[in-house]
């Protein structure tokens, strides 16, 4: 019988690890992990059903526990129905088209909120002109 390093050549060798150097603080450094352990995430396949509108949703047949996804035929709301046990519903409605923007605020400056107040509360000037032209 054959031998290769104390066991026989058939028999599978002990593997040693590498020995590492040690740093300062005498910790050894460990090796880095290796990417074959990353899980690939699943795939979903979705089943889209193409309707009329969202009456159609309400009416189509699901068994308990399952959900499906709609699209109205103007692609205008992505609709997703998910119905429970005890025979209810939920829907919940996706507006696919685009937001409109709201106007950019109008600020307003010091000078036309002083005028703005002027014109509804108008203070007489005359006080104003006496009171500077008193002696102080």
């Amino acid at each position: 019988m054959a031998f290769n390093n104390g066991f026989p050549v058939g028999y599978p060798q002990m593997v040693y690890p590498q020995q590492y150097p040690y740093n300062n603080m005498q910790t050894a450094q460990m090796p880095v992990a290796n990417q074959q352990n990353m899980m690939t995430p699943p795939t979903i396949h979705a089943e889209i059903v193409q309707v009329d509108d969202e009456s159609a949703v309400d009416r189509y047949p699901l068994a308990a526990g399952a959900s499906q996804m709609f699209m109205t035929k103007d692609e205008g709301h992505v609709i997703v129905k998910t119905m429970y046990a005890n025979g209810q519903y939920n829907k919940v409605c996706y507006d696919k088209r685009e937001q409109q923007q709201a106007e950019a605020p109008h600020y307003v400056t010091w000078e036309e909120l002083e005028n703005r107040l002027a014109e509804l509360n108008p203070k007489p000037k005359r006080k104003m002109e006496e009171k500077e032209n008193e002696p102080v």
